[in-house]
């Protein structure tokens, strides 16, 4: 835990938070001493496209001189993942600026 950089109470308050808003669960995977491991849920899986597209966003607007600390991967060929933007009516590659968003209601 020390190479995280985090109080231990810190940690436990967010961890339970997670795990709370079903992003996480807590799963035991030793008895003596006790030790849990927090893998990600379904909903927490369906927050990988959002945290890879803050992670190329950091990477563009708050660059470091040792480049960004965390890259993602595709298991199995270390391709580099990206998200896109796709229409999905004409299923056509989208920039960015050529999104509006508008209300529903």
């Amino acid at each position: 835990m020390s190479h995280l950089n985090i109080a231990r109470n810190v940690l436990t308050v967010r961890l339970s938070r997670l795990v709370e808003m079903g992003i996480m669960e807590r799963v035991s995977y030793q008895d003596k001493p006790v030790r849990h491991e927090y893998p990600l849920t379904r909903t927490g899986r369906d927050l990988t496209r959002t945290v890879i597209a803050l992670m190329e966003w950091g990477g563009r607007n708050l660059p470091t001189e040792q480049g960004p600390p965390r890259r993602a991967e595709q298991m199995g060929c270390d391709g580099h993942v990206h998200v896109h933007l796709r229409c999905d009516r004409c299923d056509r590659p989208v920039h960015d600026e050529e999104v509006v968003v508008r209300p529903l209601r």
